[in-house]
Order: structure tokens, then sequence, then C-alpha cells
């Protein structure tokens, strides 16, 4: 071979090798750029949370996620002294990938959690399942303890009265009728005919079914009703818990499933819990059952 021949044999070797190793280069930067990037949505993602900057997060999840985001906006008063410090690791699986995050309180204990993101057209976003598939580690515990003994008690249905009187009250308090910060002492005296006393802070409303007193007060506030209190107790000799049961059960048929409760947890029923929360309205208002020895409180708040 002579010279000329060997020189271009030399010159298109080094032009595959050097094509070679730009296309490795090339790959190489594709996977640490999309690496970055999967951090960086991550990071935000958290970060604003963690802030309460609800609306930007959402910039960053996609539309499955946004409803546990705004569950926690309605709630951000109620946020636990913790604060986001970074996304530890990733692990790409195709479309998917898991993020580990950790977290620190204020005597800088640090708390990891996994959160899960997809690919939507090339671009990462945050899915964000409050519950599912991410512990709710921004919110205080609200989790209710169950009785000891589960299920051991007997259990009464209510009279034909009684229970009218329930169904009535839940379906109001799931109604356009009981609106925080709307509706007036008018309104109300309109939607309760039991009322006895009221003036511009409070209304309270009494009535006696079955042996079994049901007191009502709405607090109000610049005019319009605050917080709403049913108190239920009994005057005969049973046991009130015995009606537990029963009253959880149309709470149920009237509110859906509670939030507070794990499935995990709900080995015996939800009337083995001392308390259960429902969001109403649009996660604008929140339901809580509350039972005690004695009485049973139906609480209705605004969580806005």
């Amino acid at each position: 071979m002579n010279r000329f021949s060997q020189c271009r044999v030399v010159v298109i070797l080094s032009f595959i090798f050097t094509l070679f190793l730009t296309n490795c280069s090339s790959k190489e930067e594709e996977k640490v750029s999309e690496y970055e990037e999967l951090v960086y949505t991550g990071e935000e993602f958290l970060q604003n949370m963690f802030t309460k900057n609800f609306k930007r997060a959402e910039s960053f999840c996609d539309n499955a996620s946004k409803n546990s985001v705004r569950k926690l906006a309605n709630f951000k008063y109620d946020f636990r002294n913790v604060y986001f410090k970074k996304i530890d690791t990733c692990i790409i699986a195709k479309n998917t990938a898991e993020c580990v995050c950790v977290y620190e309180d204020y005597s800088s204990n640090e708390f990891k959690q996994t959160l899960v993101l997809k690919k939507y057209k090339k671009e990462w976003l945050v899915h964000f399942i409050l519950d599912e598939n991410f512990d709710n580690i921004f919110l205080y515990d609200y989790s209710s303890k169950p009785f000891k003994g589960e299920g051991k008690w007997n259990h009464l249905n209510f009279k034909p009265a009684s229970n009218e009187y329930v169904l009535k009250l839940l379906k109001m308090i799931n109604s356009n009728q009981l609106v925080m910060g709307h509706t007036d002492i008018n309104q109300i005296e309109q939607i309760d005919e039991n009322v006895k006393d009221s003036d511009n802070y409070f209304v309270d409303s009494e009535v006696v079914l079955d042996s079994l007193r049901f007191v009502r007060n709405y607090n109000l506030d610049y005019g319009t009703l605050e917080t709403f209190v049913c108190k239920v107790n009994i005057l005969s000799e049973e046991d009130l818990q015995f009606y537990y049961k029963s009253l959880v059960s149309s709470c149920v048929d009237e509110f859906g499933e509670p939030f507070n409760i794990k499935a995990a947890d709900n080995q015996y029923g939800y009337h083995n819990f001392h308390a259960l929360r429902w969001f109403i309205k649009g996660y604008n208002e929140v339901v809580e059952l509350n039972y005690s020895p004695g009485v049973f409180t139906i609480t209705l708040k605004s969580v806005i």
C-alpha cells in the first residue's frame, strides 16, 4: 500500500473514531440532561409545596396530581414544621422515575420519601397522589385511634323519627343551604324550625326525639355562618355508643369515605374510630364526626 493510501485510511479511521466519540458524548450528555431535568422538576415541585406556593407547584405535576395539591392548599394552616432539603437520588425506568426526597424537622432530624415522576411527550412531570403513592408528610396527623375491643358492643338502629331527623340534618350539611361564610341568620331560621335563641353571634336550636337530644349551635361572624356544631346525647339509660354505627353508616352514605382513615387500618369498619372527617363542597368544607362517652358531635367548618 502506498503512502497516499495509508494516509487516506488513517484519515477515514480518525473520522469514524471522532464520530463515535461525538455520538457517545451526545448520548451521555442527553442522559445527564434528562437526569438534571428530573431532579429540577422534583425539587421545584417539593420546594413550592413545602413553602405553600401551590399554584407554582401545580405547574410541575400532571393533571392527576392537582386534586392532591389543592387538598393540601385548603389545609395550609395545618402544615407541620418540616422543610424540604434535597432530592437525593433518582432511578429512571423508561417513562417512569422514582426520586428519593429528603426533608427534615426543626431538630434537624432527616426523613426520606419517594416521589414518582412520569414522562409526557418528552417532559417529566410529578405524579403525586396523596396517601397512595406519597404519604401525607405535610399535615399534622388527623388519623383516629380505634376503640378498644373493636366491634364487641351491641348496635342499634335509630328509631324512625330520629333516623329521619339525622338524614335531613346530614343532607342540609351537604347542601348549599348551609354554607360557611354565606348563610345568614335569616336563612338559618328558615331551614331550622327548632330555633329557640338567636342574636348576631349565635343561633341555637334543640329537639328531642326517641330519647335522643339534638342541640345545634350556629356560630356567626359578621352576620354570616362561621361554624356549625350539632351535639347528640341520650336521655335514657341506654348507652349512646349503641347508635354510633348507625350514625356512621348514614354519614358514609351521604358524604362518602372519610379521608382520615387509611384502608389498612380499617379492619372492623369505620364505626370503630373515635373521629371521622370528610371533605364536602369541592374540598371547601370539612365535616367531622366525633364520639366521646355520652355525646356525638358533628362539626362543619370551612377550610379556606
